[in-house]
């Protein structure tokens, strides 16, 4: 027992070597199926002693899943089998409250409304056009949600040792793709048109990459002040740096956004501005829209086909991106104008959950079709706002705005109520969330599988903040 205990020691070392070990060797010799059997044994023989001994790699290996196609079910390899292991665990951890407990989450009204969120995604599913489809997309959403808020967020709140751990995990695992990414890039001249060929196997795309770099930037941060050992200190500083490079040469302006939008947000929070600024930028939105769509305004960007193409320079990409000729705004803009038909057609219960793509050909508008509206990648709205609207209807949209309104209220107001790592915790969470909900404006990062459980462990870390809070201080004013 000694020597469990002794292994269990340094099993936030050797678990993600481990498990970066048998991804890398799969890789070089073209068998995936290898990069699971090592994992799948040394979880099987040590969860017997220690949960964290799944959670670890499950979180490690958040950035270096891959999608792979079972007929019309996607799986990402290796990470969503593991978080499939933690949904029936994370039931026990909840009914037994060992090792941690997770039931004061049910005091936050944040529990509430995600409860109703994933009421109505189950209703909707069950009253779908593709009902098959829609029921798998359920039962992932689960393993998504609740392993990333019980056996993840939890314990980084009430865990200082287990919170080294996750948080490392996370921190280690993007860094590798990081490290891999620059280096791969490199050798391709950081050419604009090889970026994601330069993330393979890894990530999906530059965009997977991008989202995951921004949502965890945040915790990095954390651990980079709070950290006391100089060495990692270091390591932490080094790593930070090469995220940021990471990120300038992903060309990825959704996230280049969502970092601007963080920055202004700074000097909004200290002037205690934020709330108002919110309020603000929805009803913006909201005419923005509105006059866009009146009398069918929107057919004045219409893309001349002689110009709209992808681009092999930052200048000419950016130049594109605002004259609205740059291919990826154009197909945007066509997947767009196709969703808000489709809602028009079924505006309670929408189409179902996960089935734009099979409905949204019949609705698009042709003077927008471009040389990429072929969608050979079977991919989305590229809007999840507009995604969420389609599929599950006006209930399911204002569910999912109250949600966003209420994790980034109650965390910007618990910033000047709590103290120490707990305030720096919810900070970090706060800017994660923050660029989450800029990012799925551009796209449907929420349902990634590299991305959408950071999201739901940011989440799970409000809701269980928040409500400690309330039973320990009282109501929020």
């Amino acid at each position: 027992m000694h020597r469990v205990h002794s292994i269990l020691h340094w099993s936030h070392l050797w678990i993600p070597l481990v498990t970066a070990l048998s991804i890398l060797i799969a890789y070089l010799l073209e068998i995936p199926l290898l990069a699971y059997v090592p994992v799948a044994l040394v979880s099987s023989i040590l969860i017997l002693y220690d949960i964290r001994l799944l959670i670890i790699p499950a979180a490690f290996s958040l950035q270096l899943s891959q999608e792979y196609w079972l007929g019309s079910f996607g799986l990402g390899l290796p990470v969503e089998p593991l978080l499939f292991l933690l949904l029936p665990i994370s039931l026990l951890v909840i009914v037994k409250k060992e090792p941690w407990d997770p039931t004061p989450i049910a005091h936050s009204p944040i529990a509430l409304i995600l409860f109703l969120h994933l009421t109505w995604i189950l209703t909707t599913a069950l009253l779908s056009e593709m009902p098959v489809i829609s029921l798998k997309f359920f039962l992932a959403k689960l393993w998504y949600i609740i392993p990333a808020i019980v056996v993840m967020a939890v314990p980084v709140v009430q865990d200082p040792k287990t919170r080294r751990m996750i948080l490392y995990a996370m921190i280690g695992g993007m860094t590798f793709v990081v490290i891999w990414f620059l280096f791969r890039y490199a050798e391709l001249g950081f050419a604009l048109r090889k970026v994601n060929q330069a993330l393979k196997p890894w990530s999906r795309n530059h965009v997977d990459f991008a989202v995951g770099l921004c949502l965890l930037l945040p915790y990095l941060l954390l651990m980079l002040k709070h950290e006391k050992q100089r060495r990692l200190k270091k390591l932490l500083a080094i790593a930070f740096v090469l995220w940021l490079i990471a990120l300038l040469v992903s060309w990825t302006r959704a996230a280049w956004l969502a970092i601007a939008v963080s920055m202004v947000a700074i000097p909004i929070i200290r002037l205690r501005l934020f709330i108002s600024a919110m309020i603000i930028g929805l009803i913006s939105l909201g005419l923005s829209i509105h006059l866009l769509t009146y009398k069918n305004f929107y057919m004045v960007f219409a893309p001349d086909p002689r110009y709209v193409r992808a681009h092999d320079d930052l200048a000419s990409h950016l130049e594109a991106t605002v004259a609205f000729r740059d291919v990826s705004v154009a197909e945007r803009i066509y997947r767009w104008l196709a969703g808000i038909e489709m809602w028009k057609e079924h505006p309670v219960a929408g189409f179902g959950p996960n089935t734009f793509y099979h409905f949204y050909d019949h609705y698009t508008v042709e003077a927008f079709r471009t040389w990429v509206s072929l969608n050979p990648e079977r991919s989305d709205v590229h809007n999840y706002y507009l995604q969420v609207l389609i599929e599950q209807g006006i209930p399911g949209l204002a569910i999912w705005l109250l949600l966003m309104f209420s994790s980034l209220t109650i965390t910007y107001r618990l910033m000047f109520k709590l103290q120490g790592f707990l305030k720096d915790l919810t900070i970090a969470s706060f800017f994660s969330l923050l660029m989450a909900y800029v990012h799925i404006f551009f796209s449907n990062q929420i349902e990634a599988i590299s991305n959408g459980p950071i999201f739901w462990f940011s989440i799970g870390i409000v809701a269980y903040t928040h409500s400690v809070y309330l039973k320990n201080k009282g109501t929020l004013t």
